[in-house]
């Protein structure tokens, strides 16, 4: 099975020749080399995928994050001077809770949408609850959506010690949870909610 010299030396005469000689070693290897390009091939349409999915994803997380803002610091605000939308702001915050909420399963470590949720709590937590704005008479609502906002500034602020919306959204999280504090009468409470939200304000 080897070349013979009386054959002209081309290139595929030798090769056949030498496949004939070791039939199983260059079958396998033929075999791998396939499965390779498969898997490569594979890979390369699931990264496509993956992809697609990822930039649908963050379309459909900036759709949500609009929708969340229009309702809160838009039709909200719309609303609240007209005589007898209570009902429609409380079914403006439901909403804009749910949209919220969904957003904060996928902030994870994104400093922006971090940044967005807690204005957005703060927002939803003076609708609720603070004295100083027309509210819905609901001030335990408004302390949790405030522990909400704080919990999203705090996030932020470890992911970027040595920017300012961190500790800007941490001081409005604090301020909102002193006023609602002091409309249950919780003075002592509200008196040290307020000083850190003095330093908060100051740091930034």
């Amino acid at each position: 099975g080897r070349p013979v010299e009386a054959h002209p030396p081309a290139l595929l005469y030798r090769v056949a020749k030498f496949a004939r000689r070791h039939a199983l070693t260059v079958s396998a290897s033929a075999l791998a080399a396939l499965l390779l390009i498969a898997s490569g091939l594979v890979s390369l349409a699931q990264a496509a995928r993956a992809r697609r999915e990822a930039e649908h994803a963050a379309r459909r997380l900036a759709d949500v994050r609009e929708l969340a803002g229009s309702f809160l610091f838009e039709i909200e605000t719309g609303l609240r001077d007209l005589a007898g939308s209570t009902k429609l702001r409380a079914q403006v915050v439901t909403t804009a809770l749910r949209y919220l909420e969904l957003l904060s399963t996928e902030s994870a470590d994104d400093p922006a949408l971090l940044e967005d949720l807690a204005r957005g709590y703060v927002k939803v937590g003076e609708i609720q609850g603070s004295p100083y704005e027309p509210n819905l008479g609901e001030p335990e609502a408004a302390l949790d959506s405030a522990g909400r906002a704080l919990a999203q500034a705090d996030r932020l602020a470890e992911l970027r010690p040595d920017e300012r919306a961190g500790a800007e959204r941490r001081a409005f999280a604090l301020r909102l949870r002193g006023d609602v504090e002091g409309t249950f009468g919780r003075v002592t409470a509200a008196r040290t909610t307020y000083k850190e939200a003095l330093a908060a304000a100051r740091r930034a």
